[in-house]
């Protein structure tokens, strides 16, 4: 796999392996750089980047946080919900914010605490295809790919229950 901080500034794209599947892939041209496989019933996924393996889960009733382990275990990452933005802290108290990217709710953003992005994810119209676009200064962030997995699995999980809302409408 390829390192996420190599293709900074060019467009990436999250795609599902098939059709109804639950797992998916990220793609630069024709190089791998990340894999992010839901489980069925539940929100529980397995990451795989260069940079190594990620678990994924929520925790909570009523209010649900991700939370991020790494390979070994340990916790490396929490993700709340905060009113309009999202807020992600890392073991050594860092944060930063998950955004809306566009009035419409079609793109999202990894920003710094002054709310300006470094990694971007769009939408891709009549598809289940992701956008990613890295700008120059996410190129620096040592969890770069825990961002981009972790944005596309919050998009993931607000795609699944809003699946869910329809259906029972």
């Amino acid at each position: 796999m390829v390192p996420m901080s190599a293709v900074a500034g060019q467009s990436l794209i999250w795609k599902p392996e098939s059709v109804f599947s639950s797992r998916y892939v990220l793609v630069y041209q024709d190089a791998l750089l990340g894999r992010l496989s839901m489980r069925s019933w539940t929100n529980a996924a397995t990451a795989e980047t260069a940079e190594g393996r990620l678990q994924l889960s929520t925790q909570g009733i009523f209010k649900q946080d991700i939370v991020v382990f790494d390979d070994t275990g340990d916790k490396i990452a929490a993700f709340s919900q905060k009113m309009s933005k999202g807020i992600v802290q890392f073991a050594d108290g860092r944060m930063l914010n998950w955004i809306n990217g566009s009035g419409w709710g079609t793109k999202k953003a990894w920003a710094d605490i002054s709310d300006v992005p470094f990694v971007y994810f769009e939408s891709v119209s009549f598809s289940r295809q992701i956008q990613v676009t890295i700008a120059p200064a996410g190129r620096t962030i040592s969890e770069l790919s825990l961002l981009v997995v972790l944005g596309m699995y919050i998009i993931t999980l607000l795609n699944r229950s809003s699946t869910v809302a329809a259906t029972i409408r």
